[in-house]
C-alpha cells in the first residue's frame, strides 16, 4: 500500500468513527438537546444580515457551523433528528404555556 493509499485510508477511518460519534450522541436525549442548543441557539440557521460588516462575518461564521451540524443530524441520524425536533418543539410550548401562565399570574397580583 503506498503512502497515499495509507493516508486515504485513516482519512476514511477517520471520517467513519466522527459519524459513528455523532450517531451516538444523538442516540440519547442528552446529545439531542446538545444538538439543538448548537444548532438553534448558539448558531442558528437563520440569516445573520446586520449593518456592521465584521459583526456579520462573525455572526455567519456561527451561522455556518450550525447548519453543518444541521445537516450531519439529518444525514447521519435521520430517526434522531426527527425524535429531536419533536422533542424542541414540545419543549418550546411547554416554556411558552408556562411563561404565558407567569404572566397571566403577575397580571392578577
Amino acid at each position: 500500500m503506498s503512502a497515499q493509499e495509507r493516508i486515504r485510508q485513516r482519512m476514511k477511518t477517520a471520517e467513519q468513527q466522527r459519524a459513528e460519534d455523532f450517531k451516538a450522541v444523538m442516540r440519547t436525549a442528552e446529545g439531542r438537546r446538545f444538538v439543538w442548543h448548537i444548532v438553534e441557539v448558539r448558531c442558528g440557521v437563520l440569516s445573520t444580515l446586520l449593518a456592521e460588516a465584521n459583526q456579520m462575518a462573525f455572526h455567519e461564521g456561527r451561522r455556518s457551523v450550525g447548519v453543518e451540524v444541521w445537516k450531519a443530524a439529518q444525514e447521519l441520524s435521520p430517526l434522531e433528528f426527527a425524535k429531536m425536533w419533536g422533542e424542541a418543539m414540545r419543549t418550546e410550548s411547554e416554556d411558552k404555556l408556562h411563561s404565558d401562565a407567569i404572566r397571566e399570574q403577575e397580571r392578577e397580583e
